[in-house]
């Protein structure tokens, strides 16, 4: 999609289609005016050219605001992807590139997203017919005007409010900014690893933002500080609130009632178009880049065009478990390989020794075999260096001797073997009271259990006689109540005969 920003006088005039072959027709009168491309003609290259790496770096491209900085973006470009960086090479450069671009629009815009943000906003009158479609977008646009218009009065400083988010950015970066003045309204600024000239009297900077934008760069605002002048000031005047009240000062009229609409003669009869019913549901969402569609789990859905799937069953490519003819004739799964998970762990954390105990006393003992020089010859022993740290890496054989002892006692054992131990007694008449205790232990949890059991069904039953008698009580009266009413009806029948 181009834009075209024509200047005639005090007039600007935007044009905007999806055609680059409307701008040759109107050629002869777009000689003086200034043209701005977009970054419309490079959807192709998401197309052609998958991933996210060169995604990024074809915005990178696009952002350069010098013709240093862009041929710099597009050697890497040629690093990452040589094919892309050809394709992106026949496409003439002050179509998509802002660094080629003139700076007379003041306009940052890569996207030319205000024709799609409109037809979005008149979706739903697009599918009335044609005079109630006018109408609906003529009262859409009516509201619209009239909020803008709220909107601008409330917006709090000189200049509206997203451009004071980005100017607070570049008021940040300049703090990293070291400027030397050069007389005139004239700064030498070095930014990082970068050196600018400023000129504050031509509002213009060697980076070109503040000429592309009209928006002051860091490298500007840095400048500013030193003479002491605000940078709200040096903004361009279109991005001022009063240019936003002046924009939206003049209100939509509504349209008057179609019976008082004035009626024409000898005027041809507009019929309606043609209706050609087409198969399938009608697509009113536009077609969304790869870049653009989002997955249910959050972030974006890549494609798997390309990926070779493999089968869970057999490991083999190109199909999956339900085609799989090993899981059709009942042949066991082929065992795949598990991949260890090794746990994370830093660098730092890896270089840092652990010291144990064993391995500090080690150390403490064969700390006298680190001699570096031999005193008699004054050359170095590199035997003794290499023993000690064979030596220290080696970790010490664990000689500690481990006899064979018997298990500990429980304390239950110990308690009833001290209070059941008679004076001269033997170990087996220990042995027999503790299991008669055990066995008598049992028989008691047993009769508890039973007893609860016997316990409970006790109630179920009785509960259940209770209800029993009470159903034949409440049948019992409703049978005397029916009795009662049918010797009425007759005392009530003999009384009338």
């Amino acid at each position: 999609m181009w834009e075209a920003i024509v200047r005639s006088g005090s007039c600007i005039v935007a044009a905007a289609c999806r055609e680059a072959t409307l701008l040759q027709v109107f050629e002869p009168w777009l000689l003086d005016a200034a043209t701005m491309g977009t970054l419309r003609p490079c959807t192709n290259f998401n197309q052609l050219f998958r991933g996210e790496v060169l995604k990024n770096q074809l915005w990178k491209i696009a952002r350069t605001t010098t013709i240093q900085k862009w041929e710099e973006a597009m050697e890497d470009m040629k690093l990452l992807n040589k094919e892309a960086y050809d394709w992106l090479e026949e496409l003439p450069p002050n179509t998509w590139v802002r660094a080629f671009q003139s700076d007379w629009p003041k306009c940052d815009i890569l996207f030319n997203n205000k024709c799609e943000v409109f037809n979005k906003y008149i979706l739903e009158a697009r599918e009335l017919p044609m005079l109630t479609m006018i109408d609906r977008i003529n009262q859409q646009l009516m509201t619209r005007v009239r909020s803008k218009q709220d909107e601008g009065e409330k917006f709090p400083g000189p200049i509206c409010p997203k451009i004071a988010t980005k100017l607070t950015k570049f008021v940040d970066l300049a703090a990293e900014c070291y400027v030397l003045p050069a007389g005139s309204g004239v700064f030498d600024v070095r930014f990082r690893d970068r050196q600018y000239i400023v000129e504050l009297l031509n509002r213009s900077c060697t980076c070109r933002i503040w000429d592309l934008s009209g928006i002051p760069c860091h490298h500007a605002i840095a400048c500013m500080r030193h003479e002491r002048i605000t940078p709200t000031d040096q903004v361009h005047p279109a991005y001022s609130v009063q240019r936003f009240r002046r924009a939206y000062a003049h209100n939509i009229m509504p349209c008057r009632d179609k019976s008082e609409w004035a009626i024409v003669d000898n005027c041809p009869k507009v019929a309606p178009p043609h209706y050609e019913k087409k198969v399938g549901r009608p697509k009113k969402n536009r077609r969304k880049q790869p870049e653009e569609k989002q997955s249910k789990k959050g972030g974006i859905a890549m494609s798997k065009h390309g990926v070779i799937i493999h089968c869970s069953h057999c490991g083999n490519p190109r199909h999956n478990k339900s085609g799989c003819s090993w899981y059709k004739a009942g042949m066991p799964p082929k065992k795949q390989r598990r991949k260890k998970h090794r746990p994370m762990s830093d660098d730092s954390e890896e270089d840092v020794p652990v010291i144990t105990q064993e391995n500090s006393v080690h150390a403490g003992q064969n700390r006298q075999n680190y001699t570096f020089y031999d005193r008699n010859a004054g050359n170095p022993t590199v035997e003794n260096v290499e023993d000690t740290m064979l030596e220290e890496m080696v970790p010490p054989p664990n000689t500690r001797s481990v006899h064979p002892m018997p298990l500990p006692d429980s304390t239950f054992i110990s308690t009833e073997q001290s209070q059941n131990v008679a004076p001269g007694g033997s170990s087996s008449g220990v042995e027999h009271n503790i299991a008669a205790k055990f066995e008598a232990m049992k028989m008691a949890n047993l009769r508890e259990f039973e007893e609860k059991k016997e316990s409970s069904l006790a109630a179920k039953l009785k509960k259940t006689a209770e209800s029993k008698q009470l159903k034949s009580e409440l049948a019992q009266q409703r049978r005397l109540h029916v009795q009662q009413k049918k010797e009425a009806a007759e005392l009530r029948k003999l009384a009338a005969a």
